[in-house]
């Protein structure tokens, strides 16, 4: 083993790596991007939110944003409505056809969460959980 697999931050790195590879895998499987499943997913949490609200939660580029849900708005998950204060603001919703196919997605983070804990004891996932904790507030 490699000196520098043993430091702490490239273990994390790798293991943040390896929840998004899992994460995207079982995505493709439903034709879905993580990013559009985030979207998607915010959106059907809230009903109805406009790009810039969105745009706070994810917080990407406006530019990516557009491109995600062009993407889901060509695949007819997602509509933009005009709200009905102000023309000028396009509110994001799901489709009819979009809720439906929402709804047989699994949750990626509680797929991958169910995983890692059927590896792990009751103690060991709590002592999990309050080192990554830990080590996050150290970070921020």
């Amino acid at each position: 083993m490699d000196s520098e697999d043993i430091l702490l931050p490239v273990l994390i790195k790798r293991c943040g790596r390896l929840v998004d590879k899992r994460i995207d895998l079982l995505l493709k499987e439903h034709g879905i991007a993580r990013s559009q499943y985030r979207v998607l997913y915010y959106v059907a949490q809230r009903g109805i939110l406009s790009q810039k609200e969105l745009l706070g939660i994810l917080q990407v580029k406006g530019s990516t944003l557009t491109l995600i849900v062009n993407a889901l708005v060509h695949k007819q998950l997602l509509v933009r409505v005009t709200d009905g204060n102000d023309g000028r603001i396009k509110k994001l919703q799901l489709t009819p056809a979009g809720r439906k196919r929402f709804k047989t997605i699994p949750n990626p983070g509680e797929t991958i969460n169910s995983l890692l804990e059927s590896q792990l004891t009751k103690r060991e996932s709590d002592d999990l959980e309050h080192l990554i904790k830990k080590v996050i507030a150290q970070l921020i």
